[in-house]
This record gives structure tokens, C-alpha cells and sequence, in this order.
């Protein structure tokens, strides 16, 4: 008896293409044989079985599902310093180191800010079941030049009455 879960797998003896189960092989010779199971969707299955006379061999297979193709990748975002806050494509995705997963594939905009830094932006290209890593190097904002200004006045009073200044 060879039986499959899920049912209507295809089912080969040796290599011989013998039906889909669930099956009863009968007739088959006392010795040990391969049994492989294929479906579409799922994983092919073999296993080698030994098969007496007069007796059955049960045979129970279950089938791996394949898992579907990814759809889509994702972006993995360091800076240095950390702790910058990331956008990707205009919108709030996390704060450095930070992975974003469920990236539609094609090409995004990813912008790192951090205070007292430059703003850094770049485009990746994510690909489906993929990570594109993105190390960004900060450059700080250098402080504001500053100078002196010198303001010179002379007042004059007498007695206690403003006569006017100069300069």
C-alpha cells in the first residue's frame, strides 16, 4: 500500500512510473525498492523499502509543501554614528541599525538624519528574497563661524542730563 499526504501523488517503483496514490502495487518482487512520490506543489519524497514474501509493505509518505517564491526583500540600514532616525522612499522606517522587511522589489529612496549631522541619501535597488545593505557614514555639521563686533560710543552728561553721543 503506498499512500500519500496530501493524495494523488505521482508514484514510481524503481523508476517505473506505477500509478498515483492511494495505491495497492501488487506482484512486486521480494527484495528492496525505491519508492518515490511527486506532485506538483511539493517536494518530490523517496524512500527505500523492503518488501517480503507474502507479506505488505505499507507505505506512507508526507509530501513538504514547496514554499512560494519570495515577493519581496528587504533593507538593512547602519550608520555611523548610530541612533539616526531612517526614511525609506519619504516615509519613518526606524532608527539605526535597523532591518525593514517587505520591501517591494525595484528601486527606493533611503534618507538617514541625525541632529548636528549632514543628511545622507542614497537609492537601492531591493531584489525579491534579498537584503540590500545600506552603511551610512554621517558627516557632522560644522558649528557656525563666529566673529566680534565692536560698538564704540562715547556719552556725554552733565549733570545728569544726556547732551548726546558720539560715533
Amino acid at each position: 500500500d503506498v499512500v500519500s499526504d496530501p493524495a494523488g501523488g505521482t508514484v514510481y517503483l524503481d523508476g517505473v512510473l506505477r500509478g498515483t496514490t492511494p495505491l495497492v502495487l501488487t506482484g512486486i518482487a521480494p527484495a528492496t525498492h525505491l519508492v518515490r512520490i511527486e506532485k506538483a506543489g511539493f517536494e518530490a519524497w523517496e524512500e527505500v523499502v523492503g518488501v517480503t514474501a507474502g507479506a505488505t509493505t505499507e507505505v506512507n509518505a508526507t509530501l513538504a509543501a514547496i514554499p512560494p517564491p519570495p515577493v519581496s526583500g528587504s533593507v538593512s540600514v547602519l550608520s555611523d554614528p548610530a541612533d539616526a532616525n531612517v526614511y525609506l522612499d519619504g516615509v519613518m522606517a526606524g532608527i539605526t541599525p535597523v532591518l525593514i522587511p517587505g520591501i517591494a522589489p525595484g528601486p527606493h529612496t533611503v534618507r538617514i538624519e541625525k541632529e548636528g549631522y549632514g543628511p545622507w541619501e542614497s537609492t537601492v535597488s531591493v531584489q525579491a528574497g534579498a537584503t540590500e545593505v545600506v552603511n551610512a557614514t554621517l558627516a557632522p555639521i560644522p558649528p557656525p563661524e563666529t566673529g566680534s563686533v565692536n560698538v564704540g560710543s562715547s556719552i556725554a552728561y552733565v549733570d545728569s542730563l544726556l547732551l548726546g553721543s558720539t560715533n
